[in-house]
């Protein structure tokens, strides 16, 4: 899979950030990504992502873009889970 496509844009260039799914072939490249013991978790509302698909989805909490901006400035990961209604 192309990543650099995506990576090379600036944030004025890009409306959203793919949700990008592993599958079998793109874990083989992933295998050397060290995945820290914390990252940052974006919590979505009635949206559920399913491997394979790729979705835009809409950041609008101060805490969330925050934390997407500096994955995205720092090359870092984020997790993001489903939100349970409260």
């Amino acid at each position: 899979m192309n990543l650099e496509k995506f990576l090379l844009r600036t944030e004025d260039e890009m409306d959203f950030l793919p949700i990008i799914p592993l599958n079998e072939s793109d874990q083989e490249d992933l295998n050397g990504i060290e995945v820290p013991a914390e990252i940052p978790l974006l919590p979505l509302r009635n949206t559920v992502l399913f491997p394979g698909v790729v979705l835009p989805i809409t950041v609008g909490r101060d805490k969330s873009i925050r934390a997407v901006n500096d994955a995205y400035k720092g090359d870092k990961l984020i997790g993001v889970v489903a939100q349970k209604d409260s």
